[in-house]
């Protein structure tokens, strides 16, 4: 697993079931290991808070759960969700969370939600983006 928080990158090695135990203390160590090797002239951000740049490269972490749709839904629900998402940028946003899967399993979640009325779909660049409705 992979997280990477500003421009630090923290790599965790185990089974999915030990990382995804352990993903609460995995991103508390790493907030706290960015906000001390934090460069003094780059402005601080409040928790929870992200930059444009951070949304389009990051993924965020999120409480994970047994059902791809529900993890899906956890990623949108957070501000790196804001932007349009294809299903690879998805697919490596659940890869750092520990709960990998496959692109069809993942299409077929977000097929779903789109059709629950959860996600819009749109087709840019010959790939669908997915984005959540704003609330």
């Amino acid at each position: 697993m992979i997280l990477r928080s500003g421009g630090l990158e923290i790599r965790a090695k185990g089974s999915i079931s030990e990382l995804s135990k352990e993903l609460t203390s995995i991103s508390s160590f790493a907030k706290l290991a960015s906000s001390k090797l934090s460069v003094a002239d780059r402005p601080r951000l409040e928790e929870g808070q992200v930059t444009e740049e951070q949304t389009s490269v990051e993924a965020p972490v999120i409480k994970v759960t047994k059902s791809t749709q529900g993890n899906i839904r956890a990623l949108f629900e957070t501000p790196w969700g804001k932007t349009p998402k294809t299903l690879d940028e998805i697919s490596r946003a659940l890869e750092v969370n520990a709960v990998p899967d496959s692109s069809s399993n993942i299409g077929v979640a977000l097929i779903r939600l789109v059709k629950a009325g959860e996600l819009r779909r749109l087709k840019k660049a010959g790939k669908w983006t997915y984005f959540r409705i704003p609330a």
